[in-house]
C-alpha cells in the first residue's frame, strides 16, 4: 500500500515472517517520523535497496495510524497542504505523481 500524506510518503507491506507485523518503508526518514513517534520503532537503514528507511511495527499500530491520518485531514487542497508542511521539493514530487496519474486517467477514458 502506498500512502501519501501532507508530511510524507510511505509504502507498507506485510512482514514476510509475521503477518501481525507491517514493514513501513520510506524514501526519506522524515516520512516515518510520525510513526516513529507513535510507536518508538527503530529505523532500519537499507542501503542499496529501493527504500532507504524502514521500520517494523504491529499491524494494529499501522491501522490506528492510518485512521488518524484520515481524521487529521484539514485542507481543501492536498498538494498545497503538503507544500506548507514539507516544502517545495516534496510538493514538486507530488505534482509529478499527480501528472502521471492524470495521464493514466486520460488513457482510461472511454474504457468504462
Amino acid at each position: 500500500m502506498w500512502i501519501f500524506t501532507s508530511t510524507g510518503f510511505v509504502s507498507a507491506v506485510v512482514h514476510r515472517d509475521d503477518p501481525d507485523l507491517i514493514v513501513v518503508r520510506a524514501r526519506d526518514r522524515e516520512s516515518l517520523d510520525g510513526l516513529i513517534e507513535r510507536t518508538g520503532a527503530e529505523v532500519n537503514p537499507w542501503e542499496g535497496s529501493d527504500y532507504a528507511f524502514r521500520i517494523v511495527i504491529p499491524r494494529t499500530e499501522f491501522i490506528a495510524w492510518t485512521g488518524e491520518q484520515a481524521e487529521a485531514i484539514d485542507y481543501t487542497n492536498f498538494k498545497s497542504s503538503a507544500h506548507s508542511r514539507r516544502g517545495g521539493p516534496f510538493a514538486d514530487v507530488l505534482h509529478k505523481v499527480w501528472d502521471v496519474m492524470y495521464g493514466f486517467q486520460r488513457g482510461q477514458q472511454g474504457r468504462a
